[in-house]
């Protein structure tokens, strides 16, 4: 509700951005009210590469970004992150480059408009 009434105040913003939404209730309440106003976008990579992401950003080895790695993971699929994935609109491969290049080929490609 908090969400609606920030859109609302904000009518002159054109896109809203929500981010690491791990249950799936939000998301869908928001598709079914704003229709296709609403994208859902789930980017996805695999495990390794996220372990290996995660141990170069954190300063980790890869035996303990494995560790963080599934234990984040445990949360997030323990919450509905895979419900997320179902309905999503756009699944994005997060899998290829850095953060910053998939942002800019993210941007680029002006997915989800």
């Amino acid at each position: 509700m908090e969400f609606l009434h920030f859109c609302k105040l904000h009518y002159y913003v054109e896109n809203f951005t929500l981010e690491s939404l791990h249950e799936p209730y939000v998301p869908a309440y928001l598709k079914l009210l704003f229709g296709s106003k609403f994208k859902i976008i789930y980017p996805d990579a695999p495990f390794e590469t996220r372990c290996k992401r995660a141990s170069i950003e954190q300063g980790f080895s890869l035996a303990e970004a494995e560790k963080v790695t599934k234990s984040k993971d445990l949360v997030k699929e323990g919450r509905g992150v895979r419900i997320v994935g179902e309905i999503a609109d756009i699944i994005f491969n997060n899998s290829v480059g850095e953060h910053r290049e998939n942002m800019l080929k993210f941007e680029i490609n002006k997915i989800g408009t």
